[in-house]
């Protein structure tokens, strides 16, 4: 079976805006409307949420290096705690969830209803920066879901 991967920046900077993504998503629901097949479209990300992860913006050079790509080969002792740091980090939200960047729940809502409702263009308006703030820092993963329901609607109302 034929897989064409399709990558969209949720971490750091420059990030896309929704527009950007959705136009990516119309295209590529154009394209695939004209193969005459069964296409399965996957996104992932999660809505509003900021674990406490490095920004390389603001990583000190061994940070840096982890960050883009050295992470990978931890040694046991380095994985063990940054592990131990999320867990940490995690048990502290639980107890005060001022201690990270809040969940927004009404935000996540507004957001599925857009997609269930196909008012998709609608976070066309929505700006990187108000994103962050509303829903925090690793919500932009959501513009993969963006794309993926901007495909389905936009072949439905094509076909």
């Amino acid at each position: 079976m034929p897989v064409l991967p399709v990558f969209i920046n949720g971490v750091a900077t420059p990030l896309p805006g929704f527009q950007r993504t959705r136009m990516l998503g119309e295209a590529i629901g154009r394209f695939t409307s004209t193969l005459n097949k069964r296409v399965l479209f996957l996104g992932s990300g999660g809505l509003s949420h900021q674990p406490p992860v490095p920004e390389l913006a603001k990583a000190d050079a061994h940070m840096r290096d982890r960050l883009l790509g050295s992470g990978k080969d931890l040694p046991a002792s380095e994985r063990e705690l940054r592990q131990q740091r999320v867990i940490s980090a995690a048990e502290k939200f639980v107890e005060d969830q001022r201690t990270l960047h809040p969940l927004n729940p009404i935000w996540d809502n507004q957001f599925m209803t857009l997609l269930e409702q196909g008012r998709i263009q609608e976070l066309d308006a929505v700006s990187n920066e108000e994103l962050s703030a509303i829903a925090g820092k690793s919500t932009h993963e959501i513009k993969t879901w963006g794309r993926r329901f901007c495909r389905y609607f936009c072949v439905w109302q094509l076909a």
